[in-house]
């Protein structure tokens, strides 16, 4: 895990409740910090957390990359990418660019999934 000191320059909101706020969070930290790409794709976490239920193979999920980094909204953290997509089985769908998240947001009125 990476901590935010270790990436400069980087703005991070605070928020009380994070559950079930992904897009929503990530929309926001990749509005604040224009120079990440915001990320729509699945998680599986089943091995991770020793469960079989079908929720946790593969559900929705938004992040944040730039580089070798990603910012999981979720957990509040920073990742390396290589250790994210490794230990969450993160799959991308879509890549979004600002240019493409500013349009969606005011044609959608939502903060996602906007893809499928």
């Amino acid at each position: 895990m990476i901590k935010v000191a270790g990436i400069p320059g980087v703005k991070k909101r605070c928020y009380k409740n994070l559950s079930s706020r992904c897009y929503e969070i990530a929309l926001n930290f990749v509005i604040d910090n224009q120079d990440w790409t915001l990320i729509h794709g699945t998680l599986n976490v089943s091995d991770l957390l020793g469960k079989t239920d079908k929720k946790y193979r593969q559900y929705g999920h938004a992040w944040a990359e730039k580089d070798e980094y990603v910012f999981d909204p979720a957990h509040n953290c920073f990742y390396s990418k290589q250790y994210f997509e490794k230990s969450f089985k993160a799959k991308t769908i879509k890549r979004y660019s600002l240019r493409e998240t500013s349009k969606l947001i005011l044609k959608m009125n939502h903060s996602g999934p906007w893809h499928g």
